[in-house]
């Protein structure tokens, strides 16, 4: 019989057909050897499927590692006196080790630091907490401060003893320039404070710090207040003219670490490898305290041998201590009560600005 074109159907089987019946008379019982070779398939077609499975496995495993060692870029800034952990880090790849590679943004002051992070010029901001006592008065709802990463007592006013200045009392109708906002700020009536001088007595002037060390130079201010390295610019420049009146347990700062919310939240393994990288550059810089000033030195533009001398006026360690916030807070009070612009304003709640998720994830002993 000729088959049918593709389309059509059979009126009839197709002589080479096996009918129904045939099939069923052709059935015979299974021997053994058949069950043998049936059991033997079974196992092999089992053994693949575990094969493939196990493949699908390693391919999702594969991808999760390479996920989680994926290199992360990240932009970080802040005043190089402040920023000497995140600088020890860069120095010795401690950022490389953790998977991120890093760009570094010199900003003179903590107050365009965290504009930059709130702008999302940065990612990590290393602030002081006099900055985040002032900005707390404004919309700072956004940021978070996630670690410590220095304390420092290397603030002081430096002065003209040419222009009458050799002792705190001495500001008295002087002009002293400060930058608002910052550790300069607060030390500087901080001083006043404590030498029974009222602020007002003093004529101040809202400068930055190299325009502060500009304007002493020029005569245009008698005093200011600053921190390393433009107290060493301004010593090294006035020479026997200038004295310095020093923190002599007046007043203690604390370098912060600044991200911003919304970027943390969607980058946390970031975060941590950031504040890991930072507690390696504080085991080195123990372990190395020679080299540590050494190449620091060059970094933030003193000579070793000065900051050698200084080098107690630093404690670089990374941790959160229970009572940032009351710190901070009783910084807040004191600008209330003392700063133009801020009597009467009521307290912000500072509290709510410090995550100390990251750092006791990574090493809770940290979190004093």
């Amino acid at each position: 019989m000729v088959a049918p074109r593709y389309g059509a159907r059979w009126i009839q089987s197709p002589p080479d057909t096996v009918t129904p019946r045939a099939i069923t008379k052709s059935v015979r019982p299974l021997t053994k050897l058949d069950t043998m070779n049936i059991n033997a398939t079974r196992k092999k077609c089992l053994s693949v499927s575990a094969l493939a499975l196990l493949a699908l496995l390693n391919v999702v495993a594969c991808g999760k590692e390479n996920e989680a060692s994926a290199t992360q870029e990240i932009s970080w800034g802040g005043p190089k006196n402040i920023s000497m952990l995140p600088i020890i880090a860069e120095q010795n790849g401690f950022f490389r080790k953790e998977n991120l590679s890093t760009k570094y943004n010199y900003l003179q002051t903590g107050k365009i630091t965290l504009d930059a992070v709130v702008r999302g010029d940065i990612q990590f901001g290393v602030i002081v907490e006099a900055t985040v006592a002032f900005a707390g008065f404004q919309n700072i709802s956004g940021v978070r401060i996630i670690a410590v990463n220095q304390e420092k007592r290397d603030d002081a006013i430096v002065a003209r003893k040419d222009r009458g200045v050799k002792t705190p009392a001495d500001l008295v109708g002087k002009r002293l320039g400060v930058t608002q906002g910052t550790n300069s700020q607060m030390y500087a009536y901080r001083l006043l404070e404590a030498n029974h001088i009222a602020p007002r007595s003093v004529e101040i002037v809202n400068l930055t710090p190299p325009a502060i060390v500009a304007a002493l130079n020029n005569g245009e201010i008698d005093a200011g207040s600053v921190w390393q390295p433009f107290r060493y610019y301004l010593n090294q420049q006035l020479g026997d003219k200038a004295t310095n009146l020093e923190n002599n347990g007046i007043y203690r700062g604390y370098a912060l670490i600044a991200v911003k919310e919304s970027w943390a939240r969607e980058h946390p393994k970031a975060v941590e490898n950031f504040i890991k990288a930072l507690i390696d550059a504080e085991g080195y810089s123990h372990q190395h305290q020679k080299e540590t000033i050494q190449a620091l030195a060059k970094e933030i533009d003193l000579t070793p041998e000065l900051l050698g001398k200084i080098w107690d006026e630093y404690s670089l360690s990374v941790s959160m201590p229970q009572t940032l916030a009351d710190t901070i807070a009783q910084e807040g009070r004191w600008i209330i009560g003392n700063v133009d612009g801020f009597v009467g304003k009521q307290l912000p709640n500072y509290a709510a600005l410090i995550d100390n998720t990251p750092l006791a994830r990574i090493a809770k002993e940290r979190v004093q």
